[in-house]
Protein backbone atom coordinates (compact mmCIF):
# COMPACT_ATOMS: atom_id res chain seq x y z
CA UNK A 1 0.00 0.00 0.00
CA UNK A 2 1.48 3.52 -0.81
CA UNK A 3 -0.59 5.06 1.77
CA UNK A 4 -1.02 3.41 5.40
CA UNK A 5 -3.53 1.47 6.75
CA UNK A 6 -4.78 3.99 8.89
CA UNK A 7 -5.38 6.58 6.19
CA UNK A 8 -6.68 4.10 4.18
CA UNK A 9 -9.13 2.82 6.77
CA UNK A 10 -10.37 6.31 7.46
CA UNK A 11 -11.33 6.80 3.80
CA UNK A 12 -13.13 3.50 3.63
CA UNK A 13 -14.62 3.26 6.86
CA UNK A 14 -18.14 4.88 8.41
CA UNK A 15 -19.04 5.28 11.90
CA UNK A 16 -23.22 4.93 11.90
CA UNK A 17 -25.16 7.22 14.78
CA UNK A 18 -26.42 3.52 15.78
CA UNK A 19 -22.69 2.41 16.91
CA UNK A 20 -22.10 0.18 13.74
CA UNK A 21 -19.13 1.02 12.00
CA UNK A 22 -18.42 -0.52 8.56
CA UNK A 23 -15.43 -0.66 6.59
CA UNK A 24 -15.75 -1.09 2.55
CA UNK A 25 -13.99 -4.01 1.10
CA UNK A 26 -15.52 -4.18 -2.15
CA UNK A 27 -14.27 -2.83 -5.17
CA UNK A 28 -17.19 -0.36 -5.52
CA UNK A 29 -18.48 2.32 -3.17
CA UNK A 30 -21.18 1.86 -1.31
CA UNK A 31 -24.36 3.70 -0.31
CA UNK A 32 -25.87 3.23 3.19
CA UNK A 33 -28.92 5.20 4.64
CA UNK A 34 -28.25 5.71 8.63
CA UNK A 35 -31.23 3.85 10.62
CA UNK A 36 -31.48 6.62 12.71
CA UNK A 37 -31.15 10.10 10.85
CA UNK A 38 -32.14 8.77 7.17
CA UNK A 39 -29.11 10.73 5.92
CA UNK A 40 -27.69 8.78 3.13
CA UNK A 41 -23.68 7.94 3.44
CA UNK A 42 -21.37 7.13 0.45
CA UNK A 43 -18.54 4.87 1.52
CA UNK A 44 -15.49 4.85 -0.94
CA UNK A 45 -13.64 1.99 -1.97
CA UNK A 46 -9.94 1.29 -2.19
CA UNK A 47 -7.99 -0.99 -4.40
CA UNK A 48 -5.49 -1.72 -1.81
CA UNK A 49 -8.30 -3.02 0.47
CA UNK A 50 -10.40 -4.72 -1.48
CA UNK A 51 -10.62 -8.67 -0.03
CA UNK A 52 -10.54 -11.03 -2.93
CA UNK A 53 -11.24 -14.77 -2.87
CA UNK A 54 -11.28 -17.23 -5.63
CA UNK A 55 -14.30 -19.31 -6.47
CA UNK A 56 -13.12 -22.98 -7.02
CA UNK A 57 -15.65 -25.96 -8.86
CA UNK A 58 -15.21 -29.33 -7.35
CA UNK A 59 -17.24 -32.38 -9.15
CA UNK A 60 -19.79 -34.08 -6.62
CA UNK A 61 -21.25 -37.01 -9.02
CA UNK A 62 -20.63 -37.16 -13.12
CA UNK A 63 -22.62 -33.95 -14.97
CA UNK A 64 -22.79 -31.90 -11.37
CA UNK A 65 -20.62 -29.38 -9.86
CA UNK A 66 -20.39 -27.31 -6.34
CA UNK A 67 -18.89 -23.97 -6.37
CA UNK A 68 -17.19 -23.29 -3.33
CA UNK A 69 -15.49 -19.93 -2.40
CA UNK A 70 -11.56 -19.65 -1.40
CA UNK A 71 -10.03 -17.35 1.17
CA UNK A 72 -6.01 -16.12 0.57
CA UNK A 73 -3.57 -15.17 3.03
CA UNK A 74 -3.55 -11.53 1.57
CA UNK A 75 -7.51 -11.51 2.65
CA UNK A 76 -6.39 -12.74 5.86
CA UNK A 77 -4.38 -10.17 6.82
CA UNK A 78 -6.38 -7.22 5.36
CA UNK A 79 -8.99 -8.13 7.82
CA UNK A 80 -6.47 -8.42 10.81
CA UNK A 81 -5.47 -5.33 10.19
CA UNK A 82 -9.01 -3.62 9.88
CA UNK A 83 -9.94 -5.28 13.54
CA UNK A 84 -6.53 -4.08 15.23
CA UNK A 85 -6.98 -0.79 14.26
CA UNK A 86 -11.50 -0.39 14.47
CA UNK A 87 -12.09 -3.23 16.78
CA UNK A 88 -13.72 -6.90 16.93
CA UNK A 89 -17.21 -5.66 16.47
CA UNK A 90 -16.51 -3.72 13.10
CA UNK A 91 -18.55 -4.53 10.27
CA UNK A 92 -16.06 -5.93 6.94
CA UNK A 93 -18.22 -5.28 3.80
CA UNK A 94 -17.44 -7.44 1.16
CA UNK A 95 -18.54 -9.17 -2.10
CA UNK A 96 -20.74 -12.23 -2.04
CA UNK A 97 -17.67 -14.40 -2.76
CA UNK A 98 -15.52 -12.56 -0.16
CA UNK A 99 -18.18 -13.40 2.25
CA UNK A 100 -18.70 -16.77 1.47
CA UNK A 101 -15.06 -17.20 1.67
CA UNK A 102 -14.33 -15.52 4.56
CA UNK A 103 -17.66 -16.33 6.38
CA UNK A 104 -18.40 -14.97 10.25
CA UNK A 105 -15.25 -12.43 9.04
CA UNK A 106 -16.86 -10.87 5.94
CA UNK A 107 -20.50 -9.57 5.09
CA UNK A 108 -22.85 -8.92 3.00
CA UNK A 109 -25.45 -6.08 2.45
CA UNK A 110 -29.12 -5.76 3.10
CA UNK A 111 -30.61 -3.50 1.04
CA UNK A 112 -33.65 -1.02 2.59
CA UNK A 113 -37.19 -2.09 1.71
CA UNK A 114 -38.30 -0.53 -1.30
CA UNK A 115 -34.71 0.00 -3.03
CA UNK A 116 -34.39 -4.15 -3.61
CA UNK A 117 -34.58 -4.05 -7.72
CA UNK A 118 -33.41 -0.60 -8.36
CA UNK A 119 -30.27 -0.02 -10.74
CA UNK A 120 -26.56 -0.20 -8.67
CA UNK A 121 -26.25 3.24 -8.90
CA UNK A 122 -29.75 3.87 -6.98
CA UNK A 123 -29.14 1.34 -4.44
CA UNK A 124 -29.51 1.83 -0.41
CA UNK A 125 -28.13 -0.59 2.13
CA UNK A 126 -28.90 -0.69 5.71
CA UNK A 127 -26.70 0.22 8.49
CA UNK A 128 -28.30 -2.36 10.86
CA UNK A 129 -28.65 -5.40 9.16
CA UNK A 130 -26.17 -7.82 7.20
CA UNK A 131 -25.30 -10.79 5.62
CA UNK A 132 -23.41 -13.78 6.54
CA UNK A 133 -22.29 -17.30 5.80
CA UNK A 134 -21.19 -18.57 9.02
CA UNK A 135 -22.31 -21.97 9.85
CA UNK A 136 -24.80 -23.11 12.69
CA UNK A 137 -23.91 -26.63 13.49
CA UNK A 138 -26.52 -26.73 15.89
CA UNK A 139 -29.69 -28.12 13.86
CA UNK A 140 -32.31 -27.41 16.48
CA UNK A 141 -31.50 -22.88 15.57
CA UNK A 142 -32.86 -23.77 12.03
CA UNK A 143 -35.13 -26.11 13.28
CA UNK A 144 -37.07 -23.37 15.66
CA UNK A 145 -36.50 -20.83 12.85
CA UNK A 146 -38.45 -22.66 10.55
CA UNK A 147 -41.03 -23.85 13.06
CA UNK A 148 -41.27 -19.64 13.74
CA UNK A 149 -41.58 -19.13 10.28
CA UNK A 150 -44.18 -21.19 9.32
CA UNK A 151 -46.39 -20.75 12.59
CA UNK A 152 -45.95 -16.52 10.86
CA UNK A 153 -47.00 -17.74 7.12
CA UNK A 154 -50.42 -19.62 8.50
CA UNK A 155 -51.57 -17.17 10.61
CA UNK A 156 -50.56 -13.33 9.95
CA UNK A 157 -51.33 -12.49 6.59
CA UNK A 158 -48.89 -9.32 6.05
CA UNK A 159 -45.81 -11.67 7.14
CA UNK A 160 -44.50 -11.31 3.60
CA UNK A 161 -44.62 -7.37 3.46
CA UNK A 162 -40.66 -7.17 4.41
CA UNK A 163 -38.84 -9.14 1.31
CA UNK A 164 -35.85 -8.97 3.85
CA UNK A 165 -37.52 -10.73 6.96
CA UNK A 166 -38.57 -13.22 3.53
CA UNK A 167 -35.30 -14.08 2.71
CA UNK A 168 -33.62 -14.50 6.17
CA UNK A 169 -36.69 -17.17 6.83
CA UNK A 170 -36.18 -18.58 3.27
CA UNK A 171 -32.83 -19.27 3.96
CA UNK A 172 -33.48 -20.82 7.34
CA UNK A 173 -36.18 -23.05 5.98
CA UNK A 174 -33.27 -23.82 3.10
CA UNK A 175 -30.65 -24.81 5.86
CA UNK A 176 -32.92 -27.09 7.52
CA UNK A 177 -34.50 -29.05 4.58
CA UNK A 178 -31.63 -29.01 2.18
CA UNK A 179 -32.66 -31.44 -0.56
CA UNK A 180 -35.92 -32.88 0.91
CA UNK A 181 -38.00 -29.81 -0.59
CA UNK A 182 -35.31 -28.69 -3.68
CA UNK A 183 -38.56 -26.33 -4.46
CA UNK A 184 -37.22 -23.85 -1.61
CA UNK A 185 -33.95 -23.00 -2.77
CA UNK A 186 -35.50 -21.67 -6.04
CA UNK A 187 -37.30 -18.91 -3.92
CA UNK A 188 -34.28 -17.60 -3.16
CA UNK A 189 -32.96 -16.52 -6.60
CA UNK A 190 -36.71 -15.53 -7.20
CA UNK A 191 -36.14 -12.74 -4.50
CA UNK A 192 -34.85 -10.36 -7.28
CA UNK A 193 -37.54 -10.83 -9.63
CA UNK A 194 -40.66 -10.99 -7.93
CA UNK A 195 -43.10 -9.00 -5.55
CA UNK A 196 -43.04 -10.57 -1.94
CA UNK A 197 -46.63 -11.59 -2.47
CA UNK A 198 -46.24 -13.49 -5.39
CA UNK A 199 -43.50 -15.65 -3.83
CA UNK A 200 -45.96 -15.82 -1.18
CA UNK A 201 -48.53 -17.28 -3.39
CA UNK A 202 -45.90 -19.79 -4.95
CA UNK A 203 -44.61 -20.95 -1.12
CA UNK A 204 -48.11 -21.25 0.27
CA UNK A 205 -47.53 -24.48 -2.08
CA UNK A 206 -44.76 -25.54 -0.34
CA UNK A 207 -45.88 -24.95 3.27
CA UNK A 208 -47.83 -27.87 4.03
CA UNK A 209 -44.93 -29.88 2.51
CA UNK A 210 -42.33 -28.11 4.78
CA UNK A 211 -44.81 -27.87 7.65
CA UNK A 212 -45.05 -32.04 7.41
CA UNK A 213 -41.29 -32.54 7.08
CA UNK A 214 -40.90 -30.11 10.04
CA UNK A 215 -43.53 -31.91 12.40
CA UNK A 216 -41.57 -35.12 11.90
CA UNK A 217 -37.92 -33.64 12.23
CA UNK A 218 -37.77 -34.01 16.01
CA UNK A 219 -38.52 -37.26 15.58
CA UNK A 220 -35.91 -38.22 13.21
CA UNK A 221 -33.39 -36.11 14.94
CA UNK A 222 -33.85 -38.44 18.15
CA UNK A 223 -33.91 -41.60 15.99
CA UNK A 224 -30.41 -40.81 14.28
CA UNK A 225 -28.73 -38.92 16.88
CA UNK A 226 -25.00 -40.67 16.71
CA UNK A 227 -24.41 -43.08 18.76
CA UNK A 228 -28.11 -43.16 20.00
CA UNK A 229 -28.09 -46.67 20.05
CA UNK A 230 -24.49 -46.78 22.63
CA UNK A 231 -27.19 -44.73 25.30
Amino acid sequence: MNKTVKEVMEKVSHTFKNGVTVVNTTPHPLTFQDSQTMELVSIPSDESLVINAKVKEIEIRPHFVKSVFVSNKDGEIKINAIKTLLGEEVVIIGSMIAAQAYPGEVFGMTPVEGYERVAPSEKRMRDDKFVTYEEITDDKVYLDNAKEFLRRCIAEEDVFKSKDELTSAIVNIQNYTYTIVPGIYELESCLFYFSPQEIANYLSEAIPIVKEFIENAEQYREENKPNNSNK
